[in-house]
């Protein structure tokens, strides 16, 4: 909405449809990709941390002219507001085709951020309930509170964006434990901290002083459908020969160091599939259904891949 509203007073951040197509024709990876982990609903990026290590990224990577940003190039809810009809079905159009922004061998360079930084203070004690139920409020948030936890409770805002409300402990620690207990579970579809400190596809115990995941759902999928093609494509000399060519399709970015190319896997295809699909069911999704859409998504982009090479390099 903000790059819309740029537009409208004479600015051009937006390419049109025909530019971007046409720039993805050129096959020489002049797209970025930024594939990331959101440190807040609403907000993937609420300190400008990730939009630093993108901006001085790009001083270096000279070949990249445009670039795709999920917040800013899929329609996102309005502050206190929804989606409108025609913007929901755009956006839903688009996580179909997502994937295939990352996959593609020639069109697009992936920008990986995994980064993970501290928490802001602000964020403290917050916990967000997702899909609150119809007539839910203060007093039902209160009665659901037992033992110390009523006593740590600090506030709440149950019409804090269209599409979650917040609660406010005292402690991180108090909302940690009310997350654990399930405590909101008869009141809304989801509860998690309004500053999301997971991975995005995986750790153990203790890695950056942090609790074990298994990641994020969306990020397992992004990094996956990443290298499929070109590690399917890569086993073909010739066509390896010339992909090689090209500037690196995957690269990681983090603050404080230069932009580092990452070798992709070249294991046994399908062991790769099952690799990813069992990443991306073990993660964590934050998104109502999500847990059963982005699966079918990836496998759906494997059988497609498939079935054109097949007939493509038979």
């Amino acid at each position: 909405q903000v790059l819309e509203e740029r537009e409208h007073r004479g600015e051009m951040p937006l390419l049109s449809p025909e530019e971007a197509a046409a720039l993805l024709e050129r096959g020489d990876r002049s797209i970025g990709a930024l594939t990331h982990p959101w440190y807040s609903p609403g907000d993937p990026d609420p300190a400008g941390v990730k939009l630093k290590i993108l901006r001085e990224a790009l001083l270096v990577l000279t070949h990249i002219e445009a670039i795709f940003v999920d917040y800013a190039s899929l329609f996102q809810h309005p502050p206190k507001w929804t989606r409108t009809e025609a913007e929901n079905e755009a956006f839903k159009r688009s996580l179909n085709l997502m994937g295939d922004v990352y996959a593609s061998a020639v069109g697009t360079t992936v920008l990986q951020i995994k980064e993970i930084p501290p928490r802001p203070q602000e964020f403290d004690g917050e916990l967000c309930l997702f899909g609150l139920k119809a007539g839910v409020d203060e007093a039902e948030v209160c009665q659901a509170l037992s033992g110390d936890l009523s006593t740590e409770f600090e506030s709440c805002n149950l019409a804090f964006e269209s599409t979650y409300g917040v609660v406010r402990f005292t402690t991180h620690a108090a909302a940690l434990r009310a997350k654990a207990a399930n405590t909101f579970s008869e009141l809304c579809g989801g509860v998690d901290t309004r500053y999301n400190e997971r991975s995005y596809d995986g750790r153990v115990d203790g890695d950056g002083g942090r609790d074990g995941d298994e990641g994020r759902g969306w990020c397992c999928f992004e990094g996956g459908v990443s290298g499929e093609l070109l590690v399917r494509l890569s086993v073909y000399p010739r066509m390896k020969a010339e992909l090689d060519k090209l500037p690196p399709k995957l690269i990681s970015l983090a603050s404080g160091r230069a932009p580092e190319p990452l070798e992709l896997s070249h294991s046994d295809v399908w062991q790769r599939v099952q690799q990813v699909v069992e990443s991306i069911e073990m993660a964590t999704f934050t998104g109502k259904g999500d847990k059963e859409v982005v699966p079918a998504l990836y496998k759906g982009y494997v059988e497609r891949v498939a079935t054109v090479l097949a007939s493509t390099l038979a």
